[in-house]
């Protein structure tokens, strides 16, 4: 029974990271909605062998990363430093949640700090949920009122045109990927060693460098397009 509930809420715990991510950059959901259950399923499968079966519980995020990465490039068909860029925000948004949500609980009292190293149970089933409920709740609400960046072309991109990886808009991605890495290895670190706060703030600084880099992106999108927009006005 508890294998089952692990999985069932695994599933859930997927899905809502999936659909911040894409929420997050306006890709739809809908068109991609059983691509997106079945790799939900997978992934809720592969983390209960990390962590129970197998228990690497410390390799689990970094490989789900991974995963993601490879999801939305073979998948949803998204560029490959978009796709990893875009799941890096996404997961470090989502991880941030987590903690803020388990760091409120602990200053209160609900739970105890040893549920860091816990898999099951009421306390980590608590902060599951409530990241999961919120995280579904923070997706409706980019949906409704159209937010989000749209810095992302809408899948399927084309892959037959070669990508300038050195320009400086892509730079920027790249740094973001970087940053994302690093957060998502040091969560393992600091995780085990119960040092909350701490990453809490690495994970927070994380995902604003990434919302940084996408506004800056994103303004200049618009700057590019308006200068085009001038230049043919011109030509005319």
């Amino acid at each position: 029974m508890a294998s089952l509930v692990y999985l069932v809420i695994g599933i859930f715990d997927a899905l809502a990271m999936l659909v911040l991510i894409l929420k997050l950059y306006r890709i739809p959901i809908m068109r991609y909605g059983f691509k997106i259950l079945v790799f939900a399923f997978f992934i809720s499968i592969f983390s209960y062998f990390m962590r129970v079966v197998f228990g690497v519980a410390q390799f689990d995020l970094p490989l789900q990363y991974v995963l993601f990465v490879l999801f939305l490039r073979y998948s949803i068909q998204i560029k490959i430093h978009y796709s990893a860029f875009i799941a890096g925000t996404g997961i470090t948004a989502y991880t941030s949640l987590q903690l803020v949500i388990y760091y409120i609980y602990t200053h209160i009292g609900m739970i105890d700090i040893s549920v860091l190293y816990q898999n099951s149970g009421m306390a980590v089933l608590m902060i599951q949920l409530t990241s999961i409920l919120t995280t579904y709740l923070i997706s409706y609400i980019l949906k409704l009122f159209n937010l989000g960046f749209s810095i992302v072309i809408m899948p399927p991109h084309e892959f037959s045109i070669r990508e300038d990886y050195l320009s400086e808009e892509n730079r920027q991605l790249l740094i973001s990927v970087i940053v994302s890495i690093f957060t998502i290895s040091l969560t393992v670190f600091l995780l085990y060693r119960a040092k909350a706060l701490t990453l809490i703030i690495v994970a927070v600084a994380s995902f604003c460098i990434s919302y940084y880099f996408s506004y800056r992106r994103e303004r200049w999108d618009d700057r590019k397009y308006i200068q085009e927009y001038i230049k043919k006005d011109k030509a005319e």
